[in-house]
Parts: C-alpha cells; sequence; structure tokens
C-alpha cells in the first residue's frame, strides 16, 4: 500500500505534535527524583544538616535528590508541577 505525499505528511506532523505535546509535559520520560529541599524535609535535625550537607555537595557539583511521585493522570490534568 503507497501512501499520498498529503497523507505522509499528514501522519507526520501528527507524530511531530504528539512528541513536542509529551516533551512539554514531561509524559515522555517523566523525572524520577527532584532536587531535596529544606520546604519537603519535616523533622528539625534535617532542618539543621540539610543546608550543611549542600554546602559540602555543591562544591563537588552534586545535588541532593528525593524519590519523585509520578502519576500520568494527575500530570494528564495539570495538577502537578514537573521541575
Amino acid at each position: 500500500m503507497v501512501e499520498s505525499p498529503e497523507v505522509a505528511l499528514a501522519c507526520t506532523r501528527d507524530l511531530y505534535l504528539d512528541l513536542l505535546k509529551r516533551l512539554l509535559t514531561r509524559t515522555v520520560a517523566p523525572e524520577r527524583y527532584q532536587p531535596l529541599r529544606i520546604h519537603n524535609v519535616n523533622r528539625y535535625l534535617y532542618r539543621l544538616a540539610l543546608p550543611v550537607i549542600q554546602h559540602v555537595l555543591d562544591r563537588k557539583s552534586l545535588v541532593l535528590m528525593r524519590p519523585c511521585d509520578y502519576d500520568p493522570a494527575i500530570r494528564g490534568e495539570g495538577k502537578d508541577w514537573p521541575l
């Protein structure tokens, strides 16, 4: 079966737009980790130690990360904030 150039162009355009949409919404490769921030930490001792640890890691160009929850349904509705 041979497609006409118009059909092939429409298919290619649709595939490209779908890929672009998934890239912009970060659903192609969702993040598994996000940086650990002080406002994400509940315990007092961790809040005190975290800036010191982050300072040491910054010198070596490292970042302390935490696992990230990803729900495609919530992401699809725009109710989360990808980092």
